[in-house]
C-alpha cells in the first residue's frame, strides 16, 4: 500500500511555567530582603534608592529580562512550528492530489471465454450473459483459438489487434496515437504491432511496459502530463494461463483500452495489499474512496475471485453479487487488468462508480475503483 509522507513533529520549547517563575521572583525578593537586613546591621550600611535598586530592583529587572527572552523564544518556536505544520500539510495534500489522478478511458475491448462480442461482456454485470459452458472443468479458452494448442498469447494478441483495426471509433485516429502500454511477453507484442501495422500506415508511438499493477501509476502520470486533447493512448495486453493451481479452471484473456481526454470513465490508482502484512483492508478502501472523492463505497463492486473478495469485504466493499471467476476462470497475472476492464465497462455503460478486486499473486491482493469522468 502507498501511504502519505510522514514527517517528525517540530520540537518547540515547553510552555512557560508561571508558578516557577513566580517562586523565583519571590526568592529573589526574599534573598534581597535578607541581604538588606544583614547590611543594615553594619555601621557603614548603604542606604537610599540606589541601595534598594541593587538589592531588589536590579535582580528583578534581570528576572524580567530572562522571562521576556523565554517568552520570545516560545513565540518564535510556536511560529516556526505553525509554518512547519503548514508545509507538512501542503506536502501531504499534494500527495493525496497526485494519488487522486487517473486515466480517462473512452472505450474498452475484451476477448476471452465469451469470444469477442463486446455486448456479452457488458451483460455480465447486469446478469444478461450466462457463464460459458465448461464441460472439462480444466480450462476456459477463447473459442476462436480452440485449435491452437501452443503460443496462445500470440494468437490472442493477433485477434485483439484485429478487434482494434475493425473498430470504427479509432479507424481514423491511428495517426494521433502517442503511447502504447503493453502487458505481456515481447513476442506477443510484436505480433500485436505487426498486425496493426499491416492495416495502418505510418503509425508511431512510445512504448510503456505494464509488468505489474504498480506500473499503472507511471502510465497515469504519463497520461496526465503528455496526452492532450489531440492525442490518445492505447493500453493493451494478452495472457493465457496454462494450468491453474486452484480448483478454478485456467483461463485466458486480452484487453485494450482507448485512453483520451474525451474518456467518460476515470480509472484511479490501485492499492495492493500483502496478505501477510498488518495493513487492514479497510484502510485500502478508505484510500480509494478519498482518491475518487467518494463519500462511501462505490455503487457497485466486482471481484475476479473469492480470495480477493474475502480479503477486502471486511473493509466494507462487497462483491458478493459479482464474482466473475465462472466467466473468466483463473487468469493469473492479467487478472487485475481484466477486473479493471470489467469495472470500466460498467462505469461506461451506467455512469456509476464501480470498485474492483483481484488477486495479483498468491500473497498479494489489489483493489481499485473507476468513476464517471468528471465525478469531482
Amino acid at each position: 500500500m502507498k501511504f502519505p509522507p510522514e514527517y517528525p513533529d517540530y520540537i518547540t520549547p515547553g510552555p512557560i511555567r508561571w508558578r516557577r517563575w513566580g517562586i523565583l521572583l519571590a526568592a529573589i525578593w526574599l534573598i534581597g530582603s535578607f541581604l538588606a537586613l544583614l547590611l543594615r546591621s553594619t555601621e557603614q550600611a548603604p542606604s537610599g534608592l540606589a541601595f534598594w535598586f541593587f538589592i531588589i530592583g536590579f535582580p528583578s529587572l534581570f528576572w524580567a529580562l530572562a522571562l521576556a527572552i523565554r517568552y520570545l523564544l516560545l513565540q518564535i518556536g510556536l511560529k516556526n512550528r505553525s509554518s512547519y505544520q503548514q508545509v507538512v500539510e501542503q506536502e501531504q495534500n499534494d500527495w493525496w492530489q497526485e494519488r487522486s489522478l487517473g486515466i480517462a478511458i473512452e472505450k474498452v475491448y475484451l476477448i476471452g471465454p465469451l469470444g469477442d462480442e463486446q455486448s456479452l461482456y457488458s451483460g455480465i454485470m447486469t446478469g444478461g450473459t450466462p457463464a460459458p459452458n465448461n464441460p472439462t472443468s480444466l480450462s476456459l479458452r477463447y473459442p476462436l483459438l480452440l485449435n491452437m494448442p501452443t503460443v496462445r498469447e500470440q494468437g490472442l494478441a493477433h485477434h485483439l489487434a484485429q478487434q482494434l483495426i475493425n473498430s470504427p471509433e479509432i479507424k481514423s485516429r491511428w495517426q494521433s496515437l502517442a503511447y502504447i502500454s503493453w502487458f505481456g511477453d515481447e513476442a506477443s507484442f510484436q505480433i500485436f504491432i505487426e498486425t496493426i501495422k499491416s492495416a495502418v500506415n505510418n503509425i508511431s508511438f512510445i512504448r510503456l511496459d505494464l509488468k505489474c499493477i504498480d506500473d499503472m501509476d507511471h502510465v497515469i502520470d504519463v497520461f496526465q502530463q503528455s496526452v492532450d486533447a489531440n492525442k490518445w493512448m492505447l493500453c493493451a495486453g494478452t495472457y493465457s494461463l496454462s494450468q491453474s493451481a486452484d480448483a478454478i479452471p485456467a483461463g485466458e484473456a486480452g484487453f485494450a483500452w482507448i485512453a483520451s481526454q474525451a474518456g467518460n470513465a476515470l480509472l484511479h490508482r490501485a492499492e495492493e495489499i500483502d496478505v501477510a502484512s498488518d495493513v487492514e483492508s479497510g484502510m485500502a478502501a478508505r484510500h480509494l474512496e478519498r482518491y475518487a472523492h467518494l463519500d462511501d463505497m462505490p455503487e457497485c463492486c466486482l471481484a475476479m475471485d473469492q480470495k480477493s473478495m474475502a480479503q477486502f469485504q471486511p473493509g466494507g466493499w462487497s462483491a458478493i453479487e459479482h464474482i466473475l471467476a465462472p466467466y473468466w476462470g483463473a487468469l493469473g497475472e492479467i487478472s487485475p487488468y481484466i477486473a479493471i476492464s470489467m469495472s470500466l465497462l460498467h462505469t461506461l455503460d451506467t455512469q456509476q462508480s464501480c470498485g474492483w478486486m483481484s488477486q495479483c499473486t498468491e500473497n498479494k491482493m489489489v483493489i481499485g475503483v473507476t468513476v464517471p469522468h468528471g465525478n469531482r
